[in-house]
């Protein structure tokens, strides 16, 4: 959900809630360990300002079967990316991927959604976001006559020839 709506600092709220026995793993788990939770986020009329924070630390336990430190989550966990806007209406495309394991198995998570609002934007930062968007200068490309190729065995131009060794 979207929090902090018509102000100059919207947030992204992701909640997960996790089913007893089950635990999430946390974005920073290390490599050689089960599939970390990985944030998509595609902003439109804003920009991330971090990356998204959890409410709370992990938990970090040593995996006997990966033979890592894993870190994850259990019950619930909400993480919060902040929003900076560069446009009074904004829409946020988040997706979510990670996995969730208990004793029997591990299985995988994914969430997607798109949420839009509005927010308030600082006139000089609306002016500062506009001139750093400057179209960029236009290339003039001239082709060669058609009748010119590049020889590759010569590598300058030569005439075509007709098939009585003349030129065309």
């Amino acid at each position: 959900k979207l929090e902090g709506e018509n102000t100059d600092s919207p947030r992204l709220v992701m909640k997960a809630t996790i089913a007893p026995g089950f635990h999430l793993y946390a974005p920073e788990n290390p490599a050689g360990g089960s599939q970390p939770l990985e944030f998509y986020i595609s902003p439109k009329g804003c920009k991330l300002d971090g990356k998204p924070v959890a409410n709370k630390k992990y938990t970090k336990e040593y995996d006997d079967v990966f033979m890592v430190d894993q870190y994850f989550f259990s019950n619930s966990v909400t993480f919060t990316q902040k929003l900076k806007p560069t446009a009074e209406k904004f829409s946020v495309e988040a997706e979510v991927k990670g996995q969730t394991c208990n004793d029997g198995g591990c299985y995988p998570v994914y969430a997607s959604k798109t949420l839009s609002g509005t927010a308030k934007v600082d006139p000089a930062a609306r002016r500062r976001w506009k001139t750093r968007r400057r179209p960029l200068p236009r290339l003039r490309i001239r082709s060669r006559p058609q009748w010119i190729r590049l020889s590759p065995k010569l590598r300058s131009p030569v005439r075509p020839t007709t098939s009585r060794g003349g030129t065309t």
